[in-house]
């Protein structure tokens, strides 16, 4: 019964973990991740990217790119990196400032 009540509280936008207690979680910070993909049998890279945007890391936003032109899968940090200005824009607007701390995994 608990697990169900969870995934309600989930779907209805509630939190049911959180970080808390950490040395960093005292000022605004942003934790970031990327991972890449280059197999063989693929036609190119891939490289997905996630990052946090609230003080307890329960919201966060990711996608996935896809290298293009001959790209490398190292060109798509750059192209994730841009696209994560926009992330910025959606931590400042939860925490009110433009002081903080990322730290990318």
């Amino acid at each position: 019964m608990n697990k169900i009540l969870i995934q309600i509280c989930a779907k209805l936008g509630g939190e049911p973990w959180a970080l808390e207690d950490l040395p960093f979680t005292k000022e605004p910070t942003m934790i970031c991740a990327a991972e890449s993909y280059d197999k063989k049998n693929l036609r190119a890279p891939l490289m997905a990217f996630c990052a946090t945007f609230n003080s307890l890391f329960t919201k966060y936003c990711s996608f996935v790119k896809e290298a293009k032109d001959g790209n490398d899968s190292s060109s798509l940090l750059g192209i994730c990196l841009k696209e994560a200005l926009t992330v910025v824009k959606i931590f400042f607007y939860f925490n009110c400032k433009f002081d903080f701390k990322i730290f990318i995994l």
